[in-house]
């Protein structure tokens, strides 16, 4: 008998004979029957009363008689303040500041209290309820017409260099 002879090309001669198994893999899906909607475990909590009635206290008193004076005088000066009162303007400050600038669960606590205290200064006010503070006349205000300073434009020896003019 001959015997075979091994290829040179670098591929071994088959020495053994192997029986190759293959195995398909099937996906099965162990569930635990139909979805029965969400559990109450799982909603994420709310907001605690406790502290939402603190930072409450917090607002009213920074905006009060005896709270400090310059907390209140800045207060004074967001718009909005002389038409929802300072709590109110305040508090939707202090959300503005949780939501843009750093997440506090303190500020958003006194936000929710100030957008509360504009809400109640609304349904006080009712049908009767307008805007109090500064009218801005868009057409107006901006107009520099008496400004004295911007008479002597054509005065200026700014960039009036005889650098490149051949006359």
């Amino acid at each position: 008998m001959k015997r075979a002879r091994a290829r040179r090309s670098g591929s071994r001669a088959i020495t053994k004979y192997r029986t190759r198994t293959i195995t398909k893999t099937r996906r099965v899906h162990v569930g635990g029957g139909r979805r029965r909607g969400r559990s109450r475990r799982h909603s994420g909590g709310g907001i605690k009363m406790l502290h939402l009635a603190l930072a409450s206290a917090g607002v009213a008193y920074l905006t009060s008689a005896k709270g400090p004076a310059t907390v209140k005088d800045m207060v004074n000066k967001v718009p909005g303040a002389k038409t929802f009162g300072a709590p109110a303007a305040l508090g939707v400050a202090c959300l503005a500041i949780d939501k843009f600038v750093k997440p506090n669960k303190w500020l958003k606590l006194a936000g929710y209290a100030g957008i509360v205290a504009a809400a109640m200064k609304v349904g006080e006010q009712g049908s009767g309820f307008k805007w109090v503070g500064d009218e801005y006349d868009m057409a107006g205000d901006d107009d520099m017409a008496g400004d004295d300073d911007m008479a002597d434009v054509g005065d200026d020896d700014i960039g009036d260099d005889d650098i490149g003019d051949d006359e």
